[in-house]
């Protein structure tokens, strides 16, 4: 496995985690589709939409040395309307990329509840 697939899973993980979660807090209701899409040279963006209410956690990244990557987390509508840009960003392998999303889940969460519920 690449260190780029490594990292897409990574993201993938987490925002399976962030899904579950916010499902649990909705009583189930929600539905989701995720995947992730890879760009010229060395681009990627791992995403989930939730649905009913279309509300869209975006992924984008960037491998710039090695093992090491670039990522942001958006919150957004399927239109491509930011709701809430950056809500985590982090750069380095996937260990330091992996701690940080483990830091920022639970803010994370919290903002995608409160767009969940506008």
């Amino acid at each position: 496995m690449t260190e780029k697939q490594k990292c897409v899973d990574l993201l993938q993980d987490f925002l399976d985690r962030i899904y579950g979660q916010a499902s649990r807090e909705q009583d189930g209701v929600l539905s989701r589709n995720c995947g992730h899409y890879d760009y010229a040279g060395d681009k990627f963006s791992v995403y989930v939409t939730v649905f009913p209410e279309e509300v869209e956690l975006v992924f984008e990244g960037e491998q710039v040395e090695g093992g090491s990557f670039v990522v942001s987390l958006d919150i957004c509508t399927p239109e491509g309307e930011i709701l809430k840009g950056k809500a985590v960003s982090a750069k380095g392998g996937c260990d330091e990329i992996r701690k940080v999303l483990e830091i920022s889940e639970a803010s994370v969460l919290a903002e995608f509840l409160r767009f969940l519920n506008e």
